[in-house]
């Protein structure tokens, strides 16, 4: 029977041993003992690495190795299956394959975790790899590793613009547009806060303090409306 030295994983192997030539006797029918070979090496325990915990989006390094080790080489093929979560989403901020192959013999194999650009001015996004099915060998306590993609996309401009410059005190015609525009759209909440000076004041006119422009999302409108009174008074500006 072939023993392989690298068996370190649980598989029972057999003996057959029959009589071939026999000198001054008989051979009485067909003689065959079969013995077998109870397997009880461990499994071999697995743990997870990163090559690098961070990678570009679009500019410098934008990959980086995932690996699965053996604390010893096992006997037959091992495939480590892996699962992603977090902000960053599969196949729109990284690509992964998910299962990992360690040859028999062998003691560690890795795969690649790739970014995927965009033009999105965002938040850096992290992933999470987890280990969720181990064949041939078992996790060693529970394996994760962390990745963030750094975002380098160029922060957009804000530009600011009314419908009517001029508007009356009361109705109608005493309401005018506000509108907040970025040069591009980005992936995450932009706020725009608002400062109010001039001779007219809170009691003149209504307007928000603040305007959220939410993740891929050009513009946004409100409206700025004068309050009527019964005094004669200047034009406030």
């Amino acid at each position: 029977a072939k023993v392989n030295c690298f068996d370190q994983v649980p598989s029972n192997e057999t003996v057959v041993v029959d009589i071939v030539a026999v000198t001054h006797a008989t051979e009485q029918a067909v003689q065959t003992q079969t013995v077998t070979i109870i397997d009880n090496e461990a499994l071999p325990t697995v743990t997870l690495s990163v090559g690098s915990p961070t990678i570009g989006e679009d500019q410098g390094i934008r990959n980086t190795t995932v690996t699965a080790t053996l604390n010893t080489p096992a006997g037959r093929d091992v495939t480590v299956t892996l699962t992603t979560s977090g902000p960053a989403i599969h196949d729109t901020d990284y690509t992964l394959n998910g299962t990992i192959l360690i040859p028999e013999g062998k003691t560690t194999a890795s795969i690649t975790l790739s970014s995927m650009t965009d033009v999105l001015d965002e938040d850096d996004e992290t992933l999470t790899i987890d280990i969720t099915n181990v064949v041939n060998g078992e996790e060693l306590a529970t394996q994760t590793q962390t990745v963030t993609i750094m975002d380098d996309d160029a922060t957009p401009t804000v530009d600011m613009a009314v419908a009517a410059t001029t508007i009356n005190e009361s109705i109608p015609g005493n309401a005018t547009t506000l509108t907040v525009s970025l040069s591009a759209v980005a992936g995450r909440n932009v706020t725009v806060t608002l400062g109010k000076s001039g001779l007219a004041t809170a009691p003149d006119y209504t307007l928000v303090d603040t305007i959220l422009i939410e993740p891929l999302t050009q513009s946004v409108t409100v409206t700025l409306t004068a309050k009527g009174d019964v005094l004669d008074e200047f034009d406030e500006d």
